[in-house]
């Protein structure tokens, strides 16, 4: 048996088995970045969220004014699906009585 054969399908194992390992090394080594985004205090009593090279800082009544926002477009996904939301009826239909012939 061959180890290195040049037929494709020693070719597809030998570059897979090198990208899985270089993939592992990347992965628990400290090229592995965990934080893509951090969330922070700032000074005066200001919240800090850092993505990248952008960062935006807001105040208490910004951060209260973003959950509202996020709050009410959340209840607008909701009324377009007809789910009724996270307490509705989970958009199961209302039956409807039957009418008798006369």
């Amino acid at each position: 048996m061959k180890l290195f054969g040049r037929t494709s399908g020693y070719y597809l194992f030998w570059t897979g088995f090198v990208y899985f390992w270089v993939g592992m090394y990347f992965a628990f080594t400290q090229y592995a970045l965990p934080e893509y985004a951090t969330l922070g205090f700032a000074d005066n009593n200001r919240v800090s969220f850092q993505m990248n090279y952008a960062e935006i800082t807001m105040n208490k009544a910004g951060c209260q004014q973003m959950i509202d926002q996020l709050a009410f477009f959340q209840s607008q996904l909701y009324d377009e699906d007809g789910d009724g939301g996270p307490d509705g009826d989970g958009g199961e239909p209302v039956p409807v009585p039957e009418q008798k012939a006369a």
